[in-house]
């Protein structure tokens, strides 16, 4: 127990004199891992004996020895990277101090950025400044800086001399913007500001050129300020132009192209904002219009998507297509809208127009589908054709051709490829049966070619009696003879034909117009002798209304010769009748018998001459006052026929009036009295009609 005891008594004694010296290499350690300058492992090693020395740690001092198991490998590494990093500084030291050795010789290039980092760099080395590399790098460094600052000189005479080309170019170039040109003379003018460069070599001539540039170039913008302000002036008035234009198709557009080149132009002068305000009113007014006019636009597009909503689900597709183009040329017209209305207006249109096109396509996939199938028919009628070439006789196949042609009409569309072959083929396989009646006809035209001589030779014949007639109802008969022989002679060529048969009936339709102007001669003639006649009753009818009946008498002799030298009137009977009439009242002599008769009949004729004239009037159009009261009921009874569909109907007021007017030349004596304004009258109303 007391060795025991004894034991113990030892180790702490050891303890409590290791322990204190163990914690100062403890501190010894922490204090060469501190020093940045520890190159050598001298100290540590002398650390590591002393610790060796003191035998193995014993209790307490575990904590402590743990500690310098932990620091000794720190301490061996910050020794091997201060090793390198001397090493790394004795390489910066001579390749820096022959970097500028050769730079003072010219034989390496260094730029100002290079120089500030090797000061920097020199700097973090820390030298003494009585260390023969710092007293050779002090040196270096005073003529470094000395070339430097000579090539920092040149540099800036370099770059004032860039700039003086800059404004040189710039004063040359007449296509940049005014901004532009502005913008780049201040940039070069700060970095002439930039550059400080007031004295040295050629500096004083680059400084002189610059300034002269500088003063011109300020002079050319003024100017340009000046004219760009009458430029905006110019973009106010076409703004105001164009609130008026009426066209407002390209509204936006030519807005919008204003507005660029307003801000192309840029800064001008201090009237600027002034301008601007009298600029951007304008615009707004634009804007406005441009708002009613989108506002009118997107209203038709409205309209117009009613109307090919309507069309979209059409299967009558060529009428639908046509249609729908036509709406969409009025849609592209209804512009400008607003950007709003293009997106939704734009949407439910294509979508419409989508759905007709897709549909349309869809068909006419169907139909090519079915292309197919007609390819094949078409091709079975071609072997059907072909099969009848066999036939001898062309005028059963050619029927049988004929059908086909038909089927071939109403069988579909083939592919487009096989079209113009398919149809060639067709075609000259039908060829073959009208080749064969070609063949025929022109052997039956043989036989015909002597027919041709005797019609040729008929047309001669009947030219010359119709270029020769003077009597044309002789000539008719002629004619009529020709016509039989025409007939009888039979068939001509066909390739002639049409030519001999032109002839003929041309012939015959000239003498034709012969016998029509004939007529209408004749015609005219009777309607002249009608005129003549119808005057001579009138005169004669005159002399019934004279108190001298032996007056009468006398001037009636010449009156009546004139009527037996005139021929037949076109109504001759019914002015005979009217003529001997008046003759008769005048044989008789004034009596009281007879002036009862005359004045009788002048009433009778008066109250019908009215009535017919005032149905003549109405024809004519022509309004009168002078109607009596019988008159005006006979027209209403006319008016009622015709109402009733009594009258004759199909007849042209020409015709009517025609009819009218004979029956007033067939009327007997009237009183002069009435007679001239009734005469007066009917020459008003037919030259209406007429």
């Amino acid at each position: 127990m007391e060795e025991q005891q004894n034991t113990i008594s030892v180790e702490q004694q050891i303890i409590d004199t290791n322990l204190p010296i163990r914690k100062e290499l403890v501190q010894a350690l922490e204090a060469l891992l501190g020093n940045e300058n520890l190159e050598h492992k001298d100290e540590l090693d002398s650390i590591k004996d002393r610790w060796e020395n003191l035998g193995v740690p014993l209790g307490k001092e575990e904590d402590v020895a743990k500690s310098y198991s932990e620091l000794i490998p720190k301490v061996e590494g910050h020794i091997q990277e201060n090793v390198k990093k001397g090493q790394s500084a004795k390489d910066i030291i001579q390749t820096t101090l022959k970097h500028l050795e050769k730079f003072i010789k010219n034989s390496e290039k260094l730029t100002s950025e290079e120089w500030k980092t090797i000061q920097e760099d020199w700097r973090q080395l820390k030298l003494d400044d009585q260390s023969p590399e710092q007293q050779q790098y002090d040196k270096l460094e005073a003529k470094v800086s000395q070339k430097l600052k000579k090539f920092e000189h040149e540099d800036k005479c370099q770059l004032l001399e860039k700039l003086c080309s800059e404004l040189e170019e710039l004063k040359k170039d007449r296509n940049k913007k005014l901004s532009e040109r502005q913008n780049q003379i201040r940039k070069v003018r700060d970095q002439f500001k930039d550059i400080n460069l007031h004295s040295g070599p050629n500096v004083v001539t680059l400084r002189e050129r610059f300034n002269t540039l500088n003063q011109e170039l300020t002079q050319e913008l003024s100017w340009e300020r000046w004219s760009s302000s009458k430029r905006k002036e110019d973009l106010i008035q076409k703004a105001t132009q164009l609130i008026e234009q009426e066209d407002t198709t390209q509204f936006r557009e030519e807005l919008q192209k204003l507005q660029a080149e307003w801000k192309e132009i840029g800064f001008t002068s201090r009237d600027d904002d002034k301008l601007w305000e009298q600029f951007k009113q304008k615009c707004d007014e634009v804007y406005q219009r441009l708002k009613v006019v989108q506002d009118e636009n997107e209203q038709k597009r409205e309209a117009l998507l009613k109307q090919l909503e309507a069309l979209k689900d059409s299967s009558d597709w060529k009428k639908a297509t046509e249609s729908i183009q036509s709406l969409q040329k009025e849609w592209n017209n209804a512009y400008p809208v607003s950007r709003k209305a293009v997106r939704k207006q734009g949407q439910v249109y294509k979508e419409i127009c989508d759905t007709f096109f897709n549909r349309r396509r869809d068909h006419q996939k169907e139909l090519r589908s079915n292309q197919k199938d007609n390819l094949k028919e078409k091709k079975l009628l071609i072997e059907e054709v072909t099969r009848l070439h066999k036939e001898t006789n062309w005028k059963h196949s050619l029927p049988k051709v004929k059908d086909l042609q038909e089927k071939w009409k109403k069988t579909g569309p083939v592919p487009k490829k096989f079209s113009s072959d398919l149809w060639k083929e067709f075609q000259e396989a039908c060829n073959v049966i009208y080749d064969k009646r070609r063949a025929e006809n022109e052997e039956v035209d043989k036989e015909f070619e002597e027919n041709a001589v005797k019609k040729n030779e008929v047309l001669e014949a009947l030219k010359t009696t119709i270029e020769e007639a003077t009597d044309l109802a002789a000539t008719r008969i002629e004619i009529s003879k020709f016509e039989k022989q025409w007939q009888e002679i039979g068939k001509v060529p066909r390739g002639k034909q049409k030519k001999i048969e032109h002839q003929y009936r041309q012939l015959l339709k000239d003498f034709q117009d012969k016998e029509d102007q004939a007529q209408k001669e004749k015609e005219a003639q009777l309607v002249s002798l009608t005129s003549e006649k119808t005057a001579l009753c009138l005169e004669v009818e005159a002399l019934l209304f004279n108190e001298d009946w032996a007056e009468s008498a006398e001037k009636l002799k010449p009156l009546q010769e004139k009527w037996d030298s005139l021929g037949t009137s076109s109504i001759e009977k019914p002015l005979k009748r009217r003529y001997h009439k008046s003759l008769q009242l005048i044989e008789a002599g004034k009596d009281e018998k007879t002036s009862a008769e005359l004045e009788a009949l002048a009433q009778k004729n008066t109250k019908e001459y009215e009535s017919l004239l005032l149905k003549l009037e109405q024809l004519a159009g022509v309004k009168t006052n002078e109607v009596s009261a019988s008159a005006q009921r006979q027209m209403m009874i006319a008016e009622l026929q015709a109402k009733m569909g009594k009258t004759s109907g199909g007849i042209s007021k020409a015709e009517e009036a025609k009819s009218l007017i004979a029956k007033l030349q067939q009327l007997g004596p009237i009183n002069p009295e009435n007679l001239k304004s009734f005469l007066e009258r009917q020459a008003a109303a037919a030259s209406k009609i007429k």
